[in-house]
């Protein structure tokens, strides 16, 4: 005689497939992982000069020792656990990027390049 519950099942398998979803983790363009640092951005600022670099971070700095005030830079901004945070670094003329545009910056590894988002059709992140 079977004794229980009818559904508990369905209930059991619901709970497994929840605590498999939280284990989960995000790819950002299919291979950058959120674990690693990855997080969406937007660029807000774009140019040269001598106040694009004195936006650097001194860890961007020593990332980029070449970067001066001749070369061309962007500022992202992406969150950071639950806050806004800003980086400025130096991009090449093969990647031209403009204000608006949505990249996948690396917030734990300043000399990790900036990733252009493959579109998905999905909600634009930032």
């Amino acid at each position: 005689m079977n004794t229980r519950p009818p559904g508990l099942g369905r209930i059991a398998a619901a709970l497994g497939a929840s605590i498999l979803a939280g284990c989960a983790y995000t790819l950002y363009n299919g291979h950058l992982d959120w674990r690693d640092g990855w997080r969406p951005g937007r660029v807000v600022a774009a140019g040269s000069g001598e106040l694009m670099a004195a936006e650097m971070s001194p860890a961007c700095r020593k990332a980029y020792p070449a970067a001066g005030p001749d070369s061309r830079f962007v500022t992202v901004r992406y969150r950071r656990d639950d806050r806004y945070a800003w980086r400025t670094v130096p991009v090449t003329a093969e990647r031209p990027l403009a204000p608006g545009d949505v990249v996948f910056v690396n917030a734990t590894d300043c000399a990790a390049p900036l990733e252009p988002a493959i579109p998905d059709g999905k909600r634009t992140p930032m």
